[in-house]
Parts: C-alpha cells; structure tokens; sequence
C-alpha cells in the first residue's frame, strides 16, 4: 500500500466527521418544519431542476405556506404565502434583502452583479441607484424615442419574417438596452454581441449546474481544484463563462470610450455609459463611479433585462392565442383610442387599462422568475420560529401568483382581475428593496409592444395542410432560474388594409434603423 494512503484516509475521515457535525448542528434548530430528507444530501434528490417552484408549492400544501428543507446541510425557508413575503420582505427588509452566496457564480465572474451583491456591500445602495436613475424611468425623455423606435422595428420584422418571432422578441429588447445604455444605433452590427455573448452568459447563469452549485454551497474548496479532476466539469464550464462575462463588461464600455476620444459622429449619441464616463472624467461628482464601477453596473443592466422581458412578450403572444377573446376585446379598446390610421404611443397608455391589466395578467400567469432567493443577515423570529442569520430563503412568487385568497380561478387568464382590484398585486419585479429597478423600463417596452402588435396584427393559430388549426398549449419551461412559454408556431395577419398601410410607411419610413 503506498505510504499516502493511510493518511489520505485518516483525513477523510475526520472530514466526514466533521460534516455529521456540522449536518447535525443544522438540523438543530426551530425553523418551521418541512419534509425529511436523506442523510447529508437532503432534499437534493426530491428537487426537480425544471420546476422546483411546484416542488415547493406541493410541499406547501402537506407542510404550510412557510416551511423549511435542506440540501448538503444548508437549511432553506420557503415563503409560499404573500401575506407573510410582505411581513418579511417589506416590513423586515432590513433581515431579509440579503443575498446567499453561490460560489459557482463567483467562478463565473457574476459576483459583481447587482442582483447578487450582498445588502450590507457598500456597492449595493451605490450601484442599484445608479441604475434607478439610468435605466429606471421609462418616462426619461431619452428612452421613450428609443423604445418606440425598436418597436416599430419589430413590427416590421415580424411583417416580414412572422415565423422568427421569437428572435425579433429577444432583438426588440437587446436593441433598446444597447442603445440606451451605450448609444448604439446601428443593431445590425451589435446584434451578435447580444446573441452570442450576452444571451450565453445569462443564459449560463440561470442554468448553472444545479449539482455543482450544490457541491460548492458545501465543499468551497473543491473551486480550487483543477478543472480536469473526474466529476467537476461544471468548474470549466464556469471558467468558460467567465470569458463571456469579462467580455461584456469591457467590449460595450471600451466602444464607448473610444468614440469619445475619436469625436466620432456615433460618440455624440446620447447614452448612459457616456454620461456616466463624463461625470467620471470631470471629478465635479464626490457620487461618481470609477470607470471599473461603471463597467459593472451598464453590465448589470444589459444581462438582466432581456431575458425576462423576452420571455413575457413570448408569454403575451401565447395567450393571445389561447385566448381570442382576451385578444380581441383589446383589440376594441385600441381601436376606440387610436382609430385605424396610427399607431399607438406611450401617450394612449394611460386610455388602455384593459391592455395594461392584460400585461399584468401575463406577468401573474407565468412570472418570468418563479422564484427570488434572498438570504437573512441577521437572526429573527415569525410565528413562533427562531429563523437563524444565514439562512437561504426561496421567495415562490409562482405559488403566490396562484394563491386563490388574492387571485380568483387562479389558473385562468382573466385581466380583468386587475380592473377590478384597487390593489396592484404586480409580483413579477419582487417586492422589498431587492425590488427590480428596472422595472419601469421593462413594463414600457411590454405595454408598448402588446398595444402596437395587437392594433396591426391578429395573432393566430397556424392551420395544417387540411386547413384544421394547429393545437397549440399553454406549456412553459424552465431555463435556470428562467420561466418561458415552450416553443410554439402562429401567424401574425395585418387586421385590415388600414392596419397594412401602417406597416407600409414604416417600411418607407425605415432608414438605418435596421
């Protein structure tokens, strides 16, 4: 026997030891109860990766709204019910606005992400500020031209090109971030930056390995293992991530500072990283980010909002199709608001609550993020249960979307619930101070899509060589963390020959904005 061995295993025993310790401590406690897993795994192998949220929803069912399981000796407190995520969330914000920490995303380079910098970090206030005050008001003078331009765009893309839509959706919203963030006019030349960067690295994000995020929330060590090592793969697929990742935080910004330097033509577009490098060079602001913070928060805002946003245009078009009668009850109030001789502007909003109760009824009937994970920074105690600093907490916003006290047939698409209601019980953005900040922009370009698209188009089931219409199925899919409809065919037909003359002068009218 080779003369390491005994010593190998005489370590690996008292690792062993040490985590039966360590699992026993963390299951010693009173948090609210949940189901019994296995020794040292947990619950691990109860946890779908497609759908954890229903996993979570069911066990609410057998155990309470609020309730805890484990995985690899991390306890983790679910929050079903709405009432108490705004005990928690919003009254003790202070507790529970933390983040956990997931050393995969680390390897990837995404811990400087505001979505997952910790609350108490001296960046947070700094950085989610700074991005309300970019990107947060849709009614910015500078981002309403460009959202309504990209939407025009689309319309005529999917004039053109109806089958791609799912593409033109992810194009619509990378356009009008890159342009707003960074002055880019011209997609055509940056629109594989968003494909084959952007969505890869998000993408990557929200996927992790499940299993090596796992092992790493409990082993940190083996992140300094090499990447060859049998079992560990996920360690190279993060480092592959990284490069993405370092990529956009350099490539837009460096862009950026280089029309600057070159008084370019393209450098007097309007943007946020331009103003944010101007106020940086002028040292006047004792508020003003240093070039590195800048990278990180234009790089926050481009990888958060185009996924989700992506997704419930996705989830809108699939309803219409699901639902006529929703479809064309919308239809009726543009009509009677616009007339058939324009389209419709941020302006006519405020005259089309159904189309706006509608957006957020697609929000409510599949939330782009089932679930927010926050992480509590100090102890507490709710309802009886001493809730200990440290702990994960799993927000199941897909649960509270469904909870029949607040949402009436909850299963059903009915935007009228949210005429009816005096309440905004909007729960797709998150709730606390870990609120999306973005989320005035978002909604802009959802309310202003839905309400363009349906005044030009009937969305439609495709029909089979026969002439029957094609089946189509409210069925959704996860992606990560990411909730999205499955992929699906339909048709988009101009509603009339007012309705195609809108879309012909914009064909005239189309210039470089391609």
């Amino acid at each position: 026997m080779p003369s390491f061995i005994p010593s190998l295993l005489s370590t690996a025993a008292v690792c062993l030891a040490a985590t039966f310790l360590f699992l026993r401590r963390s299951y010693d406690n009173s948090l609210p109860p949940g189901p019994i897993g296995l020794p040292f795994l947990g619950n691990v192998l109860d946890l779908t990766r497609d759908a954890p949220w229903k996993t979570y929803k069911r066990w609410g069912e057998q155990y309470g709204s609020l309730f805890t399981f484990r995985i690899i000796g991390r306890a983790v407190l679910v929050i079903n019910s709405l009432q108490d995520c705004r005990e928690l969330l919003e009254k003790r914000s202070h507790i529970y606005s933390d983040r956990p920490h997931i050393e995969m995303l680390s390897k990837m380079g995404w811990d400087f992400n505001l979505v997952f910098i910790p609350y108490h970090d001296k960046r947070f206030p700094k950085y989610r500020r700074a991005v309300v005050r970019g990107i947060g008001s849709a009614s910015n003078p500078s981002t309403r031209p460009i959202v309504s331009e990209r939407c025009n765009v689309l319309l005529l893309q999917l004039f053109e090109a109806p089958s791609s839509f799912e593409t033109h959706l992810r194009d619509y919203t990378g356009s009008v971030l890159l342009q707003r963030l960074f002055g880019f006019t011209d997609y055509r030349r940056h629109r594989s930056f968003i494909h084959n960067t952007v969505m890869p690295a998000v993408e990557g994000a929200s996927g992790l390995s499940f299993f090596g995020a796992q092992i790493l929330f409990a082993f940190p060590w083996l992140g300094n293992l090499p990447s060859w090592v049998p079992g560990i793969k996920f360690l190279k697929d993060a480092r592959d991530q990284l490069l993405l990742v370092e990529r956009i935080m350099q490539e837009p910004v460096d862009e950026v500072k280089t029309q600057m330097q070159a008084q370019t033509s393209s450098s007097t577009a309007q943007s946020w990283a331009r103003d944010l490098l101007q106020s940086a060079e002028r040292g006047d602001d004792p508020n003003a980010l240093s070039e590195r913070e800048i990278r990180e928060v234009t790089s926050t805002a481009i990888t958060g909002g185009i996924d989700t946003t992506t997704s419930a245009l996705k989830t809108m078009i699939l309803a219409m199709l699901t639902y006529p009668d929703v479809q064309k009850r919308a239809q009726e109030e543009i009509d009677a608001v616009t007339g058939y001789d324009r389209l419709p502007d941020f302006s006519d909003l405020s005259q089309l609550p159904y189309v706006i109760a509608m957006c957020k009824e697609v929000l409510r009937w599949s939330p782009p993020l089932p679930v927010a994970s926050h992480n509590t920074s100090s102890a507490d105690q709710f309802q009886g249960h001493v809730i200990p600093k440290d702990t994960t907490v799993a927000v199941n916003l897909w649960a509270m979307s469904r909870d029949s006290t607040f949402f009436k047939d909850p299963e059903k698409f009915l935007p009228d619930r949210y005429l009816e209601e005096n309440e905004d019980l909007s729960l797709s953005w998150g709730l606390g101070r870990r609120s999306c900040p973005g989320r005035n922009l978002a909604e802009s370009m959802l309310y202003l899509a839905a309400a363009r698209i349906l005044a030009v188009y009937d969305i439609r089931k495709q029909r089979a060589p026969d002439g029957k219409e094609l089946v189509v199925n409210p069925e959704f899919v996860s992606q990560g963390i990411l909730l999205q409809p499955k992929s699906f065919r339909c048709s988009f037909v101009t509603r009339s020959k007012d309705a195609k003359a809108l879309v012909e002068k914009l064909i005239e009218a189309r210039g470089d904005v391609f």
